[in-house]
């Protein structure tokens, strides 16, 4: 039995916490011992974060004050700071799964290692009703990947209502595409159905004049000897005087 007893222990990492071994798969809390939960709540907190590219500033700050609070261990000598510590580690080592724990209110927890027994004790701004409302904005703003919003509220520099505005704004759009610029998407049937378009038809040229070439009639031999023999008798007649 206690084979079996030590397997379950050791699949669940807590050996590999008391060692203070880093781990790196998400730990099963539910039965485990106070002083095991807190290391094991920060340990899947830090996965999340991880996982979902939360800055390592935001990470380290998130340690810190939990470490910080625990070590305190006294509800009332928690700053703002460490109380939204604890609401955001406790948020993010189960997302959706405090929520039916900050709606209902129970008897206030003397010690915070009392209240990570989960004995049904509430720490006032951490899990009571009032916390909801803080619980909702670390939703949205991890949802929106506002990081540096919810490492201000951790440092102070940020107060809930200058991060209640950035939780609202929503993100610009990408500038629309001037008219022409993009072709409209035509449906394929409507692409069957349309006619084709016809070859466009080339320009009438005017057709080149053809110079006909003149013809030059070849004088023949014969016609040149009596052109000369017409000549001789004129010339012979105005010598005789006949005219």
């Amino acid at each position: 039995m206690s084979f079996f007893f030590d397997i379950e222990y050791l699949n669940r990492g807590v050996w590999a916490l008391c060692f203070g071994r880093t781990m790196s798969t998400r730990i099963r809390i539910k039965s485990l011992k106070a002083d095991q939960k807190a290391e094991a709540y920060l340990n899947n907190a830090k996965l999340y974060l991880e996982s979902h590219g939360a800055p390592a500033e935001l990470i380290s700050t998130l340690e810190q004050l939990w470490r910080s609070a625990v070590e305190k261990n006294v509800p009332g000598k928690l700053t703002p700071s460490e109380r939204l510590a604890l609401l955001a580690v406790r948020y993010f080592a189960a997302p959706g799964g405090t929520g039916a724990d900050v709606r209902r209110e129970s008897k206030p927890a003397r010690y915070v290692q009392s209240w990570l027994k989960r004995s049904g004790k509430d720490i006032e701004s951490v899990d009571t009703p009032t916390a909801l409302e803080d619980e909702q904005l670390l939703k949205a703003l991890s949802r929106k990947k506002r990081w540096d919003v919810i490492l201000g509220l951790l440092n102070g520099t940020i107060t809930f209502a200058q991060a209640k505005e950035e939780a609202q704004k929503r993100k610009p759009r990408a500038p629309k595409a001037e008219a022409g610029t993009k072709p409209r998407r035509r449906s394929r049937k409507a692409a069957e159905e349309a006619p084709a378009t016809p070859a466009p038809v080339p320009e009438a040229v005017g057709a080149p004049v053809e110079e006909k070439p003149v013809e030059v009639k070849a004088v023949s031999g014969g016609e040149e000897e009596a052109s000369k023999e017409a000549e001789a008798v004129a010339e012979q007649i105005l010598a005789e005087g006949l005219i």
